[in-house]
């Protein structure tokens, strides 16, 4: 390759894909390992349970060496369970932490706020109850805060039908006032 020329491989970076983030690891997350008892496929747990039978076939064939291999392929499989379990954790404690914060968000104001007089506070059609106050003087705030109407509107009175009168005489609506 002449000196003024690039690699090919230049713009792969040389093969390491730099844009690759590391991996969270949970309990359930399915690994694969290339060690010495052969390609072994699992999570952390089952990977470090296979290890550890393996390392026990291995000393009972009186392989010192597969045996120490295998335990410490054990080991990084029991420190990486170990990790997803405080990972979890960790999500866990961020998820609670982001429900808590929602909800005091959408909680209403304190209760120090409200008022405690004997009228009772409106929110719309919504009477607020205070529930200092015996129920018997709720009464008698909300009628005197509740304004008189000084004109009445006529009402209808309805007469009622039945089985002898519907066929004698047709209805007739009567107004009271």
């Amino acid at each position: 390759m002449k000196p003024n020329q690039r690699s090919r491989f230049n713009n792969r970076h040389n093969g390491q894909n730099r844009s690759a983030r590391p991996q969270t690891i949970f309990r359930n997350t399915a690994l694969e390992s290339s060690g010495p008892c052969g390609k072994l496929r699992g999570t952390a747990l089952q990977l470090h349970e296979k290890y550890m039978t393996a390392a026990k076939d291995a000393l009972i064939q009186n392989d010192d060496v597969l045996a120490e291999t295998c335990f410490q392929y054990a080991d990084h499989y029991m420190h990486l369970q170990n990790q997803a379990i405080a990972n979890e954790q960790a999500y866990h404690a961020q998820q609670q932490a982001q429900r808590t914060a929602l909800a005091e968000e959408q909680a209403p104001a304190s209760t120090e706020d409200q008022p405690t007089s004997d009228v009772l506070p409106t929110d719309g059609d919504l009477k607020v109850m205070d529930l200092s106050v015996p129920v018997a003087s709720m009464n008698k705030a909300a009628e005197a805060a509740t304004p008189v109407e000084t004109t009445s509107k006529p009402r209808r009175k309805l007469r009622l039908r039945t089985a002898d009168s519907s066929a004698q005489e047709p209805q007739k609506d009567e107004i009271s006032g």
